[in-house]
């Protein structure tokens, strides 16, 4: 299988700041930079609100990668899961 170049991998981490994040990552989705050629990768740092449901329309239409940790380990943790799953 080959994996899809990508010039730009935007990591954004957060915990319990959904409506904030969303509104971050909508703005991130709609550049007019080609979308195939950028990823945003959304790291959920052990968020209690209602984070993972906000985000639930953006990962099934395919435009965002998220990725949850249960319990929190801090925004540099965070950062670097995202980062070790950027392409």
């Amino acid at each position: 299988m080959t994996t899809a170049i990508v010039d730009a991998s935007v990591v954004v981490a957060m915990s319990n700041r959904a409506w904030l994040g969303y509104q971050c990552v909508e703005c991130l989705c709609r550049q007019q930079y080609p979308r195939s050629r950028y990823e945003v990768i959304v790291v959920d740092d052990g968020s209690t609100d209602d984070t993972p449901e906000r985000f639930q329309p953006l990962m099934r239409q395919g435009r965002i990668v998220f990725l949850r940790q249960r319990i929190r380990s801090g925004s540099g943790p965070a950062r670097n899961i995202g980062i070790e799953a950027a392409k």
